[in-house]
């Protein structure tokens, strides 16, 4: 191989690698600004205000049965009458502590490696970002009734 050679093929190779980078760049930046890349990705939020809404919206709707029930006629024994009235004991039945953070295993159990979630104190309004805290309500709920019918056994 002469000087001559190795000189011509220096350019060449700066040249192609030039090309590649461009190329390169130009694909990565396409993809981001057509959104291919963030399509990759689903958010899902579990939200505070959200929760706290479900579970008001829950309380008074036991409520409104429990009164309808009375309006009906049924009578209740005091035992029974106590004992409801220790099961309403507040948001998430008095276990705000076990419900913040079974809220927050369970929201987590969400996700998986395309599928990110997020913890926040209120609703996020973005395209493409679905809430899940409905269904992350009705699974604290779930839990926190098996864990108190485990406490009364």
């Amino acid at each position: 191989m002469s000087k001559s050679s190795g000189r011509r093929q220096l350019p060449l190779v700066i040249g192609v690698a030039l090309v590649f980078s461009v190329v390169g760049w130009l694909l990565c930046y396409g993809s981001l600004r057509l959104g291919i890349i963030g399509e990759c990705y689903q958010l899902r939020y579990a939200a505070q205000e959200e929760l706290i809404a479900l579970e008001k919206a829950r309380i008074k709707k036991e409520g409104a049965a429990r009164v309808a029930k009375e309006k009906d006629g049924a009578e209740k024994k005091e035992e029974e009458e106590g004992e409801e009235a220790a099961d309403d004991g507040g948001l998430f039945f008095g276990e705000i502590e076990t419900a913040v953070r079974l809220a927050a295993e369970i929201a987590y159990r969400h996700e998986t490696g395309n599928t990110k979630v997020i913890l926040s104190s209120a609703p996020i309004y973005a395209k493409g970002v679905v809430s899940i805290s409905k269904e992350v309500h009705e699974e604290v709920i779930a839990e926190l009734k098996r864990q108190k019918g485990r406490r009364k056994e």
